[in-house]
C-alpha cells in the first residue's frame, strides 16, 4: 500500500523547530516518496519477472506520476499489461470512505476508473485500502464496479474474534475474501495449500528500512533494506512458493477449495485497538 499522500499538505511547520531540510511542500513529499520508496520496490521487481506483487495506490498518485515521474509509470505500465503487477485502488484520492456516505465512493471510483483508462493502466479486480478498511457492505459495492477479492485486514478480524485458522478462502458476494496476512496451512484430500504473506504494510516502509516520510530527512530508499527482502522471497522461491499477486492466488485456488463462509464481521480498519473500528477516526 503506497500513499503518495501520506503527509497531506507537506511538512512546512509540521514541527515546532524550523529544519529547512524536513519544511517540504506537499510535492516535494510526493516525489520524495516515489523516489525513495516506490521506484526501488518497482526496480525490485522488475529483476525478477516471475515474481507477482499487488501494489496498492490512489488514482491521484497515477496523475502525480505521470506529470512528474513519467519513467517510473512508463515501468509499472508495463509491468502491469504483463500480468507482474495489479495495481490496485479504489478510489481516486485516499479517504477514510467507510466512514461518509456511499455517492463519495461512487464519484471517487468512477474519477478513478476513469484515471486508469486515461494512462492505460490496467486497473486490479483486488481491493484492499489506506488504513486496511473493510466491510460486509463491499460485497455489492465491488460486484457493480468490476471488483472481485477483498483483502480483509487480520487485525481487525482477530479484534472481533480472536486468533483464527484461516482458511485458503472465503465466499463474499459475488468474490472473495482473504484473510489479509494471515498464513494458510490447509489440507483436504488431495490438496495441500500453504500460503506465506511476505509484506502487507505502507509500502514507503520496505525501501526504507522502515523510516516514513513524517522525517524525509531519513526517509531514503536503503539497498540493504531492499536487499533483505529479496533475500526472502529467493529463499521461499527455493521452497516451491509461487510470489503471486492476491488475485493470481484466488485464480489458482477457487476451483479447488469450497469457499468458507465469512463469521459476522464489523466495519473497521486495520488499526482496531486505537480506533474502536472506525470511532475515533
Amino acid at each position: 500500500h503506497f500513499n503518495v499522500q501520506y503527509v497531506a499538505g507537506g511538512m512546512y511547520g509540521y514541527w515546532a523547530v524550523a529544519n529547512p531540510e524536513i519544511d517540504l511542500d506537499a510535492e516535494q513529499i510526493e516525489d520524495t516518496i516515489v523516489s525513495e520508496s516506490l521506484a526501488p520496490v518497482i526496480d525490485l521487481y522488475e529483476k525478477h519477472p516471475s515474481w507477482g506483487v499487488d501494489i496498492e495506490m490512489q488514482g491521484y498518485m497515477l496523475d502525480v506520476m505521470a506529470a512528474r515521474h513519467p519513467q517510473v509509470l512508463d515501468k509499472m505500465r508495463a509491468m502491469a499489461k504483463a500480468g507482474q503487477i495489479d495495481i490496485v485502488s479504489f478510489h481516486y484520492s485516499d479517504q477514510l470512505y467507510i466512514a461518509y456516505p456511499q455517492e463519495d465512493w461512487e464519484r471517487s471510483q468512477k474519477l478513478n476508473a476513469q484515471t486508469f483508462q486515461k494512462h492505460d493502466i490496467p486497473l486490479s479486480r483486488t481491493v484492499f485500502c489506506q488504513e486496511g478498511q473493510a466491510g460486509v457492505g463491499l460485497a455489492a459495492a465491488m460486484s457493480k464496479t468490476g471488483y472481485r477479492n477483498l483483502v480483509w485486514p487480520k487485525n481487525l478480524w482477530i479484534y472481533q474474534h480472536g486468533d483464527f485458522e484461516a482458511q485458503p478462502l472465503y465466499a463474499f458476494g459475488d468474490g472473495f475474501v482473504v484473510a489479509g496476512s494471515k498464513g494458510v496451512n490447509y489440507q483436504q484430500g488431495n490438496t495441500d495449500i500453504s500460503v506465506v504473506w511476505t509484506f502487507l504494510d505502507d509500502g514507503e516502509l520496505l525501501a526504507t528500512n522502515d523510516l516514513n516520510p513524517y522525517f524525509p530527512d531519513l526517509f531514503k530508499h536503503d539497498p540493504t533494506a531492499v536487499a533483505a527482502y529479496e533475500s526472502g522471497l529467493v529463499d521461499l522461491e527455493s521452497q516451491g512458493f509461487k510470489i503471486a499477486t492476491v488475485d493470481q492466488y484466488v485464480e489458482a485456488i477457487k476451483a479447488k477449495v469450497t469457499p468458507a463462509e465469512l463469521p459476522p464481521l464489523l466495519d473497521g480498519t486495520w488499526q482496531p485497538n486505537s480506533t474502536d473500528g472506525v470511532l475515533k477516526w
